[in-house]
């Protein structure tokens, strides 16, 4: 049942990133990560709405994300791609 709780929430998740509904993704992330908080899917998921909606906090669930697959290609790409952004921000 704790699976695919899991797996029901990262997965719906996912749906709600193409409509913009980031405080949904992050909210269905945040149900995820309280039965396993080392899964990779629910920590990008939950970073990429973080992002969309500008929270640097993004930040902290890729690395997290790295740290236990550093070989993620999305999860690689996508921390490329945002500290792009967190750097021309601040410049």
């Amino acid at each position: 049942m704790r699976k695919l709780a899991i797996n029901l929430n990262s997965n719906l998740a996912t749906c709600w990133l193409k409509p913009g509904q980031y405080e949904g993704v992050k909210f269905l992330c945040d149900i995820a990560l309280r039965f396993e908080e080392n899964n990779v899917k629910a920590r990008y998921r939950r970073a990429l709405g973080l992002v969309k909606m500008g929270v640097e906090e993004a930040r902290l669930d890729l690395e997290f994300a790295l740290e236990l697959e550093p070989n993620n290609i999305a999860v690689l790409k996508e921390s490329g791609t945002s500290r792009h952004i967190w750097c021309q921000e601040t410049s």
